[in-house]
């Protein structure tokens, strides 16, 4: 799978979390944030808030312009290093990954979104914590 692949699963990833319970990574315009491939530079990932604001994803603390809680960001972070490596990522960066109980969606909304992440490559196996 190529950047640009894992760039469009991660994103589909981010508009089924977007459309379902807290809407998480949406806006009330039906908007949603994305990741972006852009140019040649040596850091040519982006990452755009639902308004299409900027958020540098390279820097590991909360990017200042990120506009959602620690829990999204370390998912950002997960959805990254899976853009840049193609490796398994989920958790990764300590919050539990799709597979963990504190999204306050249904379980329903949550088996959705873990078997449409499955789907596109992100997750292995479906599996609890």
């Amino acid at each position: 799978m190529s950047k640009q692949e894992r760039v469009e699963a991660v994103n589909q990833i981010i508009q089924a979390i977007g459309k379902r319970g807290r809407g998480f990574f949406s806006d009330n315009n039906g908007n949603y944030a994305r990741f972006v491939l852009v140019g040649d530079k040596r850091k040519f990932l982006h990452f755009l808030n639902a308004d299409g604001s900027y958020v540098n994803p390279y820097d590991i603390r909360k990017d200042r312009h990120f506009k959602h809680g620690g829990t999204l960001w370390a998912l950002v972070q997960d959805f990254k290093d899976f853009i840049l490596t193609g490796s398994y990522t989920n958790g990764r960066h300590g919050y539990g990954g799709l597979f963990a109980s504190g999204w306050g969606y249904s379980d329903e909304e949550m088996d959705e979104i873990i078997a449409l992440a499955t789907e596109v490559g992100f997750l292995r196996q479906a599996a609890t914590v």
